[in-house]
């Protein structure tokens, strides 16, 4: 299906950054508002942490930096609250040659990933995918304003889409979740590793995504902590391992509250239930 191409202002300063290395090199910036000229607003990233610092300075007008990283409010092009807009690239290794039509699968199964959580949820506007005009083999993610609404849904979109490397073709909730398990069973990349933590609480972020809100009336979640802080915490992998391990830690009094939506009383957790029959 040919894809409709909008265009987009690049950013053009050179930053460098302390990213910890992924084996999928999927990298990121948000995308500024069409009535700002849609203009990339910061410097590409992979480690996903980093948007949520760019929506903190945005947000709140702190001036953090961390790992090389900084986002200034009126400085920088501004974020779209109002929708999910984010560029998005692929980049292959150094000893692979580059194939447009590759790249192209690999969107298209981040897209069909996105697609069957959003379903589930009940998310709308579904995820749309665009080109850039400037480059094909850069695209824009744009989805609904609830993908934006806290800090786990932007790193759980982000870890979405770095999935779609994987290539994984899936119609619904309980294909995702067995597609998903197969991966965390081999434990051979940070992706699996990080599924070992988050796939037993995927859904219920989702199921509970208005509990978790970056905003709760006047107050921002970890306003008053470290930009460090806040860049290590406010993940899915941290709320997941907070849910699993309740551990006490008087700076992550925060995190500990919000993780209590996701974690069961029984201290069990979520499968599908096509899933559960088959045990």
């Amino acid at each position: 299906m040919t894809l409709k191409k909008i265009s987009v202002k690049f950013w053009s300063q050179r930053a460098s950054l302390c990213e910890a290395y992924q084996s999928v090199v999927m990298k990121y910036a948000f995308l500024s508002p069409k009535a700002d000229g849609r203009r990339q607003c910061h410097p590409w990233i992979k480690c996903r942490d980093f948007l949520h610092d760019a929506l903190r300075n945005f947000s709140t007008g702190d001036n953090g930096v961390i790992y090389g990283f900084t986002y200034t409010k009126g400085k920088n092009p501004p974020l779209n609250l109002k929708k999910m807009s984010l560029l998005v690239k692929y980049e292959y290794p150094a000893d692979k040659t580059k194939s447009s039509r590759e790249i192209r699968s690999i969107m298209d199964s981040a897209l069909g990933i996105i697609h069957c959580v959003e379903k589930y949820a009940g998310i709308k506007p579904i995820t749309v995918l665009y080109q850039t005009a400037k480059d094909a083999d850069i695209y824009v993610f744009r989805g609904s304003k609830e993908w934006m609404d806290s800090t786990f849904m932007i790193s759980l979109y982000t870890f979405l889409i770095r999935l779609g490397g994987k290539k994984l073709k899936v119609a619904n909730k309980d294909a995702l979740y067995e597609e998903l398990k197969k991966i965390e069973s081999t434990g051979s990349d940070n992706d699996a590793r990080y599924l070992k933590t988050v796939l037993p609480y995927l859904f219920r972020i989702v199921d509970n995504r208005a509990k978790l809100k970056y905003k709760k009336g006047q107050k921002y979640f970890f306003q008053d902590q470290t930009i460090g802080t806040f860049h290590a915490y406010s993940g899915i992998v941290a709320i997941c391992r907070q849910a699993a391990n309740n551990h006490i830690d008087t700076r992550l009094a925060e995190l500990q509250d919000l993780a209590k939506h996701i974690r069961d009383p029984k201290g069990e957790v979520e499968q599908p239930k096509k899933m559960q029959a088959m045990e």
